[in-house]
């Protein structure tokens, strides 16, 4: 895979995840080679926009290889998320569905990313791990989505902050069915996301794959839902 000509991070990257002009999130965050990932998308003021998907890799220093161009689709903008007042709770499970892709059924497993560019201004990263349970690797990689997922503040409450009165203004559940703000946006001079995976995930792929490690990639989810099978 790491043989493949790779894209610049000029083109796959974007210059602030908090960009609200165009926020979505997958479906699922782990999926097995050959599912659909369906991506949920909202758009300020209901613009178009364009959709690629991109693998996270070493790709001699690039960082990323295009695997398919979506195309343009009409957007949409989105209900208000469902919230619950006392645990901080924010679920946009009520968004419509906005675009979808068949994964390859021969894809590599890895941590992919759908870049969203709205017509107009504004750009944003939704992410998904492909798995491949198929596949035996000689590492087995689980990503820290549910950490991620803490420290994520859409809609204004996180694990760590919020509007929650109690307790002490932060929430106390969380849903994955929302976009990632990372709390911390702008942590250091590069720009990269202390919350969110930038910070430590994309620096120990790019690694990992320099140095031909055979790698499959999971989620807290799946370990949480399936962690029995790890030991068979």
């Amino acid at each position: 895979e790491n043989a493949l000509p790779g894209n610049p991070e000029s083109e796959w990257t974007v210059p602030d995840f908090r960009d609200i002009r165009i926020t979505g999130f997958a479906n699922k965050m782990s999926l097995d080679a050959g599912a659909t990932v369906r991506f949920k998308i909202n758009v300020q003021s209901g613009a178009s926009y364009s959709m690629k998907i991109y693998r996270i890799g070493y790709y001699n220093g690039n960082g990323a290889r295009l695997m398919q161009n979506l195309g343009t689709f009409t957007g949409v903008v989105q209900p208000a998320g469902i919230t619950n007042s006392s645990t901080g709770l924010i679920d946009c499970s009520n968004w419509s569905e906005s675009a979808s892709w068949a994964i390859p059924s021969n894809a590599v497993s890895g941590l992919y990313v759908a870049k969203i560019v709205r017509t107009g201004g504004g750009s944003n990263h939704i992410i998904f791990i492909v798995r491949n349970d198929s596949h035996n690797s000689d590492l087995y990689l689980q990503f820290p989505d549910a950490t991620w997922q803490a420290y994520n503040g859409y809609g204004g409450n996180s694990m760590y902050d919020g509007t929650t009165s109690w307790p002490s203004g932060h929430a106390v559940k969380v849903s994955y069915n929302r976009p990632f703000v990372p709390y911390n946006s702008l942590f250091n001079t590069d720009g990269r996301q202390a919350d969110w995976y930038m910070n430590a995930t994309y620096p120990l792929i790019r690694w990992l794959e320099r140095n031909g490690y055979d790698i499959t990639y999971t989620s807290c989810s799946d370990v949480a839902t399936n962690g029995s099978k790890l030991l068979n």
